[in-house]
């Protein structure tokens, strides 16, 4: 029998998502498709969901979803990047049918009554496909990231199935807003300090409960260090949802704001890199990049941080 728990309290919601669910199980030829064989659904409101049949079902809202997917199976040792995907995993294993979703960040978690009406729709779309694909046998390259899709053309009226190449749009660049130009000013002709600082920006393998949070998250943790004294000056822990470049900034301007411009800033990540690389030129803060920050990797040691 299915997982009960896991139902929110509308049976009469759950029970048609049970079913089609039970249904695609049995329809769904296991042994031929791989993680990366995607299919997709594209409903009236234009709205795209893709679907991967691999030791279980995943379903994934959007492009920006199946980028994370593909990252993921690309990078199967990273519990992270499986922990961020925006996309609903289910599994039938001994125990029936279990449904997870999963919340950049955050914990995987039951279904909420929209993701159980819109699994609901999307798998019934789904079983229509595949047994076109049984029927038609149309030829599919997966491998050249071509993807059988249903969907509905608003011309006809009518839902439509075919075989199409996927082309994702590239990610939207993260666009940092610059401190004001006064506060730039004061910190570019800051007094300089004796500080040589260590930053890096991490996310935390271990779950953290903060109020105001329904569920557990993997927090995002901002270090700051000034590595001759070896003493950690500012630990920051970022909740889903916060800007993290403007937090990591915010931690360098008030530092700078209290004692002064540092001699240097020394991160070891390409990505913390890039993201201070800007602020950095316009406050006129030596950044470098290093293979290892000495204390900020003894505290992480320190507090059992992998």
């Amino acid at each position: 029998m299915p997982k009960r728990k896991e139902q929110t309290e509308n049976e009469v919601e759950w029970n048609p998502l049970y079913n089609v669910t039970t249904e695609l199980f049995k329809i769904v030829p296991w042994g031929e498709y791989t993680a990366d064989s995607f299919f997709s659904i594209c409903d009236e409101d234009d709205e795209e969901y893709f679907l991967s049949f691999a030791e279980g079902l995943y379903c994934m809202p959007g492009s920006d979803s199946l980028r994370s997917y593909i990252r993921w199976l690309h990078n199967r040792d990273d519990k992270l990047v499986q922990i961020a995907l925006r996309s609903i995993a289910i599994t039938h294993g001994k125990d029936g049918i279990e449904f997870k979703s999963f919340m950049p960040g955050y914990i995987p978690w039951t279904l909420s009554e929209f993701e159980v009406a819109t699994l609901t729709k999307v798998y019934r779309h789904a079983v229509e496909l595949l047994k076109w694909i049984d029927s038609e046998k149309p030829k599919m390259d997966f491998a050249g990231f071509e993807s059988p899709t249903r969907r509905y053309d608003k011309v006809t009226g009518e839902w439509v199935n075919e075989v199409r190449r996927l082309r994702l749009p590239p990610p939207a660049p993260k666009l940092i807003d610059p401190p004001d130009e006064m506060t730039l000013y004061r910190i570019s002709t800051s007094p300089q300090v004796d500080a040589q600082l260590e930053l890096d920006v991490f996310m935390v393998t271990k779950p953290s409960t903060e109020e105001g949070y329904d569920r557990p998250f993997y927090p995002t943790l901002i270090v700051l260090a000034d590595q001759p004294k070896n003493i950690v000056l500012d630990v920051k822990l970022l909740p889903p949802g916060k800007d993290i470049p403007e937090e990591t900034i915010d931690i360098l301007i008030d530092f700078i704001g209290k004692y002064g411009r540092p001699m240097s800033l020394s991160v070891q990540a390409p990505e913390v890199y890039g993201m201070l690389y800007g602020f950095c030129e316009e406050a006129k803060l030596p950044l470098k990049m290093v293979g290892f920050l000495s204390t900020v990797n003894f505290f992480k040691t320190e507090k059992g941080i992998e």
